[in-house]
């Protein structure tokens, strides 16, 4: 109570701190795009799933999830590195640097995306026989596989490049034409009859034009922001050995935390039936929402962090964080409760009845995301500190954890599933917000001490 009191209301407060003014700027435009997008996303997973079917609904989470797996097994985090190694040189207007280091960045994804889609296409075969228990869809495993390169080289660098310009009007405009993009052609293809294929190829089809819109976008801004700069560069950058070190550090966590969210549904596949797969699907589409809702404060939060901590005192990196904390609060809790309270009203009647178990997976899986979405900042934070290594321990312990409980859990299914998701939300958001307050410390020990 005396944490909310000290910074609600916020009135004052947002008048004479411009952080906190260009956060609710910023995020206010992505707000408003972003509850579009929440919209169409929602509309387009209950269509899709509705059309083509519970069991066909899990196997494409099945390839889906396989194809993230893969993807997250080979994912740099090069939209986080940028973040920290552009912040620097595109504050000194050292263009050469900032080109040198987009390019080496914007290969890495390329190389690694296409090094990803050659494992899914070997992988295809088994996956078609074990897990979607149809050996004659292993060509649309391999479909799906020319997915991955675009959404890494979308999630990378033109992404935070677009943050970092501050251009967050232009990324509102992004995610509603994205949006919209999959629901004509997953939901649009599955209306006309196309069943499965037609959804596996218009992802494709999306993901496509949606990385080459965010390109066009890198490109304008970098040509209106630089004088006409060149921005393919192939020297090697400055800070190329900090670089290279968290990469790797960036690399292990992502791997980690993405080999536990990635593999439930793979391997639910395995130790249940696609039924399952297709209620936990739709219960984790739904509780990721929350997600969505707080994805326009963590655009905003991602680069602006790392700047604060580079450029501010600390006081005004941890007061930052305060206020973002409160902030989410408000936003999380009422949809969380609404989830937990009104889904068994509302489910019911917007799903079809092969979905009857989906409330009680969406709720305790809104449970465990509302958590994390409380702290989203986080991860930014812990990057900006320096700790990423640190943190990476505590992702190692919590994937043997939750993927033990999965193992026991296997026999409830769906809800099974759902529980240790939910617990390895909120135990590795609690171990993580240890491990910041711990470096905190550390920080202000370094100021007293001079």
């Amino acid at each position: 109570m005396n944490f909310l009191k000290r910074h609600l209301p916020f009135a004052d407060r947002i008048r004479s701190d411009r952080n906190l003014k260009e956060l609710l700027r910023n995020s206010g435009l992505m707000y408003i795009a972003g509850g579009v997008s929440i919209a169409l996303t929602f509309l387009q997973q209950i269509t899709t799933a509705n059309l083509i079917g519970v069991e066909d609904y899990g196997r494409f989470a099945a390839i889906m999830a396989s194809a993230m797996l893969v993807m997250l097994l080979v994912d740099f985090r090069t939209w986080e590195a940028s973040a920290k190694l552009l912040a620097r040189s595109l504050a000194e207007k050292d263009h050469d640097e900032s080109a040198s280091t987009v390019t080496w960045l914007s290969l890495v994804d390329l190389a690694s995306g296409l090094a990803a889609t050659l494992v899914l296409v070997a992988l295809a075969a088994p996956i078609a026989h074990t897990m979607l228990r149809a050996p004659e869809l292993t060509g649309l495993v391999r479909v799906y596989a020319l997915l991955i390169p675009l959404r890494l080289s979308a999630r990378g660098v033109p992404n935070t490049l677009l943050r970092l310009y501050g251009r967050f009007d232009w990324l509102s405009i992004k995610s509603i034409i994205y949006a919209v993009l999959r629901l004509v052609f997953l939901s649009g293809t599955a209306f006309l009859g196309f069943g499965l294929p037609g959804v596996i190829i218009g992802a494709v089809i999306s993901d496509l034009l949606h990385t080459l819109m965010l390109y066009v976008m890198m490109l304008t801004l970098w040509r209106r922001n630089t004088h006409q700069t060149r921005l393919l560069r192939l020297d090697r950058p400055r800070r190329f050995r900090e670089g290279r070190r968290l990469l790797q550090n960036l690399w292990i966590g992502a791997s980690l935390k993405g080999l536990q969210l990635e593999t439930f549904i793979p391997l639910l596949a395995l130790l249940t039936s696609p039924e399952q797969v297709g209620l936990y699907r739709v219960g984790l589409d739904i509780a990721q929402l929350v997600t969505r809702l707080m994805e326009p404060f963590s655009i905003v939060i991602q680069p602006t962090l790392i700047q604060l901590y580079e450029e501010q005192p600390l006081w005004e990196f941890t007061r930052y964080i305060k206020q973002t904390t409160v902030i989410a609060l408000s936003l999380v809790i009422p949809f969380v409760v609404g989830v937990v309270l009104l889904g068994p009203l509302i489910f019911p009647v917007v799903l079809s009845k092969d979905y009857t178990g989906v409330p009680s997976v969406a709720g305790l899986l809104a449970i465990g995301f509302g958590v994390s979405s409380i702290v989203l900042w986080l991860r930014p934070a812990i990057v900006a500190l320096d700790a990423v290594q640190a943190q990476n321990i505590i992702s190692f312990v919590a994937l043997v954890c939750s993927l033990i409980g999965l193992f026991l859990a296997a026999p409830y299914g769906a809800n099974g599933a759902a529980l240790v998701m939910a617990a390895f939300l909120i135990g590795y958001s609690g171990a993580s917000l240890v491990l910041f307050l711990r470096q905190i410390r550390r920080e202000k020990m370094k100021e007293v001490t001079g």
